[in-house]
């Protein structure tokens, strides 16, 4: 992308350029703000497509953490809240914490089991490698938009 930026005469450039720099960090932090709520969105889609019968709790706890400056540029986080988030993105064993068993009831009845495995269900990663080429695009446009105000 090229930019040129003109000054007119008689204007205080030192502004105008203090103007400029503050929009463009502010498209910066906004596409960070974008490319992550793009990741959030993809993620709850997944979960849908992930599990059979979803209840939505996943789905209701993947947020965007707020966008921060981190040295110099933008940060932030996706993801899940819920205890059970990683289980079941990475897959691995659950094991009692009290007792000697695992309880659970479902249409088939009552079940007992020392341990349980879990089959790995990625729904994050495939949302962030889905949003990542587009990322790149997501910043133009707000750099863009900030330049063209």
């Amino acid at each position: 992308m090229k930019i040129k930026i003109t000054v007119e005469k008689g204007r205080d450039s030192s502004d105008a350029l203090k103007r400029l720099s503050d929009r463009l960090i502010r498209a910066a932090r906004d596409g960070t703000s974008d490319a992550l709520h793009a990741v959030e969105r993809e993620a709850k889609i997944n979960t849908v497509e992930v599990f059979r019968h979803p209840t939505g709790h996943l789905a209701g706890s993947i947020r965007v953490e707020r966008v921060k400056k981190f040295r110099r540029s933008w940060a932030g986080k996706v993801g899940p809240t819920l205890v059970y988030s990683r289980i079941q993105e990475l897959g691995g064993t659950i094991s009692p914490n009290k007792g000697r068993f695992l309880r659970w009831v479902d249409a088939d009845g009552v079940h007992f089991a020392r341990h349980v495995t879990l089959k790995p269900h990625p729904y994050l990663k495939p949302a962030a490698d889905e949003v990542r080429p587009s990322i790149p695009d997501i910043y133009r446009a707000r750099l863009a938009r900030a330049l063209a105000e």
